[in-house]
């Protein structure tokens, strides 16, 4: 027998396994990549269905009325600083939710309606405010940047997320031009890993502590915008939505969103400046994922050339540079 033909025969064995295990990451990898991208209708907010554009075109008096209560009232949070701007910005949305608590249940009924999903009075009242309280942070967000940028003659990058991993996959996007507004100096604060939940782009359910959650995923990071000066660097983060961790408020939660501002896609900003990352109002504290109402808190961390941030320590992606969810699976991204 000719003992050269078994050792063949076993490397054209070996071959065809790698061969295999070859094909099998590349599948994999597709497969995630396209798990990662919304269809076209999420990416754009899933459209607005006939019954929400009546709901909008009745209540648009109201919608109109909230708005401008919020933004006005924001204006005097800027000159705040420190821990006095979330609790500001809660004694606001407080405030708004109550002057308008009646018409507010009227909208959400209106709501539970076309959606076919029946709260109880204390959800209603809930989701209600936890509407009115991420409205006010990004309406605080939004003013806060733009006189940054207006005041600091900064320079803006726009990021698309070029790579992922998730595991031991490695994905690479295409989408990686970058936009570049004026010539100016690096940027002093590089930030270039961000850290997101599996579950906040797959989805599925389960506990964080006593807090269940059973969410739809779809929240993937798709964007970061920096904009920066010599000493100070703005991060604006995009996502293509934020779940509430209860599937049903979940429900009414985006449509308010849809009714008042007018999107889904979730936007979060925060900044770098004199050594330190300050969240100011999208700050998780110690809180898991699955926390109920969302968190809008304030925290100044100290900036190290290589720090990563935690994007989705809550599901309203309120984040850190310190993770609240260990036992959880992640994903990193690379700008």
């Amino acid at each position: 027998m000719n003992p050269v033909l078994p050792v063949r025969h076993f490397a054209l064995i070996l071959l065809g396994a790698v061969l295999l295990l070859i094909a099998a990451s590349i599948l994999t990898a597709v497969g995630t990549a396209r798990a990662l991208t919304p269809p076209v209708a999420r990416l754009r907010g899933s459209g607005t269905s006939a019954g929400l554009t009546k709901i909008r075109s009745r209540f648009a008096s109201l919608i109109a009325s909230i708005k401008r209560g919020c933004t006005t009232s924001v204006h005097k949070v800027l000159k705040m600083r420190g821990r006095k701007i979330s609790t500001a910005l809660n004694v606001i949305a407080r405030s708004v939710a109550r002057r308008f608590s009646l018409k507010l249940r009227t909208l959400v009924h209106a709501v539970e309606r076309i959606l076919h999903v029946k709260l109880t009075r204390a959800q209603e009242s809930l989701v209600s405010f936890m509407v009115l309280r991420d409205y006010v942070s990004k309406v605080y967000q939004h003013m806060l940047v733009a006189r940054m940028i207006s005041k600091g003659r900064m320079h803006v990058v726009s990021l698309p997320v070029a790579t992922f991993r998730y595991g031991n996959v490695v994905i690479y996007r295409v989408d990686t031009a970058v936009r570049v507004i004026g010539d100016g100096p690096a940027n002093p604060y590089p930030i270039n890993t961000w850290i997101q939940l599996a579950v906040d782009v797959y989805g599925g359910s389960g506990h964080t502590g006593i807090w269940p959650y059973d969410v739809n995923g779809n929240n993937t990071l798709y964007k970061v915008v920096v904009a920066y000066n010599s000493t100070t660097a703005i991060y604006t983060l995009y996502f293509y939505d934020e779940d509430c961790p209860n599937p049903v408020l979940d429900k009414i939660y985006d449509a308010l969103r849809k009714l008042i501002y007018g999107r889904t896609i979730d936007i979060e900003s925060f900044y770098v400046k004199n050594g330190e990352i300050v969240f100011a109002d999208i700050w998780s504290g110690s809180h898991p994922y699955a926390y109920p109402i969302g968190q809008h808190g304030y925290c100044a961390r100290p900036y190290k050339p290589g720090v990563a941030v935690y994007v989705s320590n809550v599901w309203n992606h309120a984040m850190d540079t310190v993770n609240t969810n260990p036992g959880m699976q992640t994903i990193v991204w690379r700008t």
